[in-house]
């Protein structure tokens, strides 16, 4: 249950909207988890990006050893190294954005603040959640 609320907040805190953080930032503070998660984004998720909804992908080998896992996207992913792993001590992630007009490579920021974590793009905006 701790885990799956803070999935939550990682996956709607990633927001370009400055409020919308400071709302992931507080729920995350109110709410404990036993173990640090490492969170794993399978190549192909979708996100917003400069308000697009474009599929995204990392270079991290999918098949991560840690206990405390994540997954978001295809499970199938496991034998690529597209993947993009947050763990704990993370700070930034290489990401491939496939843009319609074509694909560029970014490095994203992690934003922590206790439990939580935000991807922040080099301009500084935020990367959003795409439903």
């Amino acid at each position: 249950m701790k885990r799956s609320v803070l999935l939550m907040i990682i996956v709607f805190g990633m927001s370009g909207c400055d409020n919308a953080k400071q709302v992931a930032i507080q729920s995350v503070q109110t709410h404990s988890i036993e173990a640090p998660i490492t969170l794993l984004i399978s190549p192909g998720y979708k996100v917003k990006v400069g308000g697009e909804r474009v599929p995204i992908s990392g270079s991290e080998d999918c098949l991560v050893g840690d206990r405390d896992v994540v997954n978001l996207g295809r499970a199938a992913a496991e034998e690529t190294r597209s993947c993009i792993v947050i763990k704990p001590t993370t700070k930034t992630v290489s990401v491939l954005i496939g843009f319609p007009k074509g694909a560029i490579r970014e490095k994203w920021g992690v934003v922590r603040s206790g439990d939580k974590a935000l991807l922040q793009r080099p301009d500084g905006s935020y990367v959003e959640y795409a439903n």
